[in-house]
Protein backbone atom coordinates (compact mmCIF):
# COMPACT_ATOMS: atom_id res chain seq x y z
CA UNK A 1 0.00 0.00 0.00
CA UNK A 2 2.92 2.20 0.69
CA UNK A 3 4.59 1.45 -2.20
CA UNK A 4 1.55 1.91 -4.52
CA UNK A 5 1.01 5.63 -2.76
CA UNK A 6 4.88 6.37 -3.06
CA UNK A 7 4.53 5.75 -6.68
CA UNK A 8 1.32 7.64 -7.56
CA UNK A 9 3.37 10.51 -5.54
CA UNK A 10 6.14 10.54 -7.24
CA UNK A 11 3.98 10.57 -10.63
CA UNK A 12 2.28 13.56 -9.48
CA UNK A 13 5.52 14.95 -9.04
CA UNK A 14 6.77 14.15 -12.57
CA UNK A 15 3.61 15.39 -13.97
CA UNK A 16 3.99 18.88 -12.44
CA UNK A 17 7.96 19.16 -13.13
CA UNK A 18 7.09 18.07 -16.64
CA UNK A 19 5.05 20.93 -16.86
CA UNK A 20 7.06 23.79 -14.78
CA UNK A 21 9.35 23.15 -17.27
CA UNK A 22 7.29 23.57 -20.61
CA UNK A 23 5.60 26.75 -18.92
CA UNK A 24 8.73 28.08 -18.05
CA UNK A 25 9.51 27.10 -22.14
CA UNK A 26 7.13 28.91 -22.93
CA UNK A 27 6.79 32.14 -20.62
CA UNK A 28 8.67 34.42 -22.73
CA UNK A 29 8.64 37.01 -20.62
CA UNK A 30 9.30 35.72 -17.82
CA UNK A 31 6.61 37.11 -16.09
CA UNK A 32 4.74 33.85 -14.12
CA UNK A 33 1.94 34.09 -17.11
CA UNK A 34 1.11 32.46 -20.30
CA UNK A 35 -0.42 35.23 -22.87
CA UNK A 36 -2.65 32.95 -25.21
CA UNK A 37 -0.37 32.27 -27.76
CA UNK A 38 2.31 31.26 -25.64
CA UNK A 39 -0.33 28.41 -23.94
CA UNK A 40 -1.55 27.38 -27.18
CA UNK A 41 1.96 26.55 -27.82
CA UNK A 42 2.30 24.86 -24.59
CA UNK A 43 -0.76 22.44 -24.74
CA UNK A 44 0.95 21.81 -28.41
CA UNK A 45 3.69 20.81 -26.45
CA UNK A 46 2.66 19.36 -23.32
CA UNK A 47 -0.13 17.30 -25.43
CA UNK A 48 1.44 17.00 -28.80
CA UNK A 49 -1.85 19.15 -30.44
CA UNK A 50 -1.82 19.61 -33.65
CA UNK A 51 -4.04 22.80 -34.44
CA UNK A 52 -5.25 22.13 -37.82
CA UNK A 53 -7.40 19.69 -36.01
CA UNK A 54 -10.65 20.54 -35.45
CA UNK A 55 -11.26 18.22 -32.22
CA UNK A 56 -7.56 19.95 -31.21
CA UNK A 57 -8.15 22.72 -31.68
CA UNK A 58 -11.47 22.61 -29.77
CA UNK A 59 -10.03 20.53 -26.58
CA UNK A 60 -7.22 23.07 -26.34
CA UNK A 61 -9.73 26.37 -26.04
CA UNK A 62 -11.87 24.73 -23.82
CA UNK A 63 -8.85 23.97 -21.41
CA UNK A 64 -7.47 27.44 -22.06
CA UNK A 65 -11.36 28.35 -20.93
CA UNK A 66 -10.99 26.29 -17.63
CA UNK A 67 -7.23 27.59 -16.81
CA UNK A 68 -7.98 31.57 -17.59
CA UNK A 69 -10.11 31.79 -14.61
CA UNK A 70 -9.81 35.71 -14.67
CA UNK A 71 -10.84 36.27 -18.21
CA UNK A 72 -8.12 38.22 -19.09
CA UNK A 73 -6.12 35.89 -21.45
CA UNK A 74 -3.41 35.24 -18.86
CA UNK A 75 -2.58 31.73 -17.55
CA UNK A 76 -0.72 31.21 -14.78
CA UNK A 77 1.21 28.76 -13.21
CA UNK A 78 -0.87 27.79 -10.41
CA UNK A 79 -3.24 27.21 -12.37
CA UNK A 80 -1.43 24.81 -14.96
CA UNK A 81 -0.49 22.98 -11.61
CA UNK A 82 -3.80 22.24 -10.36
CA UNK A 83 -4.62 21.20 -13.71
CA UNK A 84 -2.15 18.99 -13.77
CA UNK A 85 -2.66 17.61 -10.30
CA UNK A 86 -6.34 16.62 -10.68
CA UNK A 87 -6.56 13.31 -10.08
CA UNK A 88 -7.87 11.52 -12.91
CA UNK A 89 -5.15 13.48 -15.46
CA UNK A 90 -3.49 11.24 -17.59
Amino acid sequence: MNRLQSRREKRRNERVNYAKVIFDKHDRNNNGYLEMMEAKAFLADVFDYDYHNAAHRETAQNILRILDTQDNGQIEYARVKQFFLLPNFI
